[in-house]
């Protein structure tokens, strides 16, 4: 038993019989649109990036086609500076500009831009622009996004990091770098491919950044030990995508390695709770090697201590008693990374 049919939905509109598209003996309606007109542009004034350029017109400045078929349309546009990529039509009002992907996938950094449109362009209706559209735009100079290492102590010859929010070129910013040790500017240089590589901490942050927005450097001779340093870059660091420089800079302060000695130790003002560990804290981070190696004195003996030593800390593991004081004798063969030993027993 089928249903009865559903009727048919109400026709909101009516049928016209008319042929479409208009055949060629029917003329286009005389319409007045008015004088051109730039509606918008982007972007405009001091910008973080620019992936491309708009300008976008109150008429069709072009035939209604596709992408494809304006391909070969006549832009009538100035962009200073000039740069690789093209102008395409994105409707028929809208023009915008891309630059090259295959060299970047946004306009270059560290630029300033203007661009013209003449007066005189002429739309499909045949209106033109009285006077010549101008409008400017800056992307921004170099950044540094990482000074690195922040940390201390250091090694007398350490490589250091910069990377940027952009291309650099390398020899070119190590002018806008200086070293300052105790006061006195020292000579650096670029550091090579091999040191780069024997550093896993600088290693690990090259592999982070983008290619070409780094540069890593280092002094040119040794400095000396306990030695505070002041590395700055900036102001005026040079930019490999524009002309313009930024008046920012930025310092980090370190110093380079000291004598081992040890700086604290748990439980020495006031008394630990039974079972935890005791612990020692140097100046600079042990060498491993050094501690398995040594052999320590702790009185009243501990059974089945364990020693191990990790960064600048030595950690003394074992049954500690409650009430009881400890006496522990770091032997002064023990050595931090730098190759020092602490020489004499503390």
């Amino acid at each position: 038993n089928r249903p009865p049919d559903s009727l048919p939905p109400p026709r909101t509109g009516r049928t016209v019989d008319q042929p479409f598209p208009a055949g060629t003996d029917v003329e286009a309606p005389v319409t007045d649109p008015g004088p051109l007109e730039v509606l918008r542009v982007q972007p405009e004034g001091e910008v973080g990036i620019a992936p491309f350029v708009s300008i976008t017109f109150n008429q069709p400045m072009v035939p209604l086609a596709t992408v494809a078929q304006l391909g070969d349309a006549d832009v009538h546009v100035e962009m200073t500076p000039p740069l690789p990529g093209r102008w395409q039509w994105i409707g028929t009002r809208t023009l915008r500009f891309e630059h090259d992907q295959e060299i970047l996938d946004r306009l270059p950094m560290a630029t300033s831009y203007t661009v013209e449109v003449p007066a005189g362009t002429r739309s499909q209706s045949g209106a033109e622009l009285a006077e010549t559209f101008r409008f400017e735009f800056e992307t921004p100079a170099p950044s540094l996004v990482w000074l690195i290492p922040e940390y201390s102590p250091l090694d007398l010859q350490p490589v250091f990091l910069a990377t940027f929010d952009q291309r650099v070129e390398p020899s070119e910013v190590l002018g806008a770098v200086t070293l300052v040790a105790d006061g006195e500017e020292r000579e650096i240089r670029l550091a090579t491919a091999a040191e780069i590589e024997g550093d896993e901490y600088v290693k690990y942050y090259v592999e982070q950044a983008l290619e070409g927005t780094w540069v890593a450097f280092r002094p040119e001779v040794p400095l000396e030990p306990d030695t505070a340093l002041e590395i700055t870059v900036g102001p005026h660091v040079p930019s490999a995508e524009g002309p313009n420089t930024g008046g920012n800079s930025s310092t980090v302060e370190v110093r380079t390695y000291a004598p081992l000695r040890v700086i604290d130790t748990s439980c020495a003002t006031s008394p630990c709770s039974p079972g935890r560990t005791l612990d020692v804290w140097f100046n600079n981070s042990l060498d491993p090697a050094t501690v398995n190696e040594a052999v320590f004195s702790v009185t009243p003996e501990i059974p089945d201590a364990t020693i191990s030593a990790y960064g600048n800390s030595l950690t003394i593991t074992g049954p500690v008693l409650r009430g009881t004081g400890y006496k522990v004798v770091i032997p002064g063969t023990v050595g931090d990374v730098f190759g020092q030993k602490l020489g004499e027993p503390a």
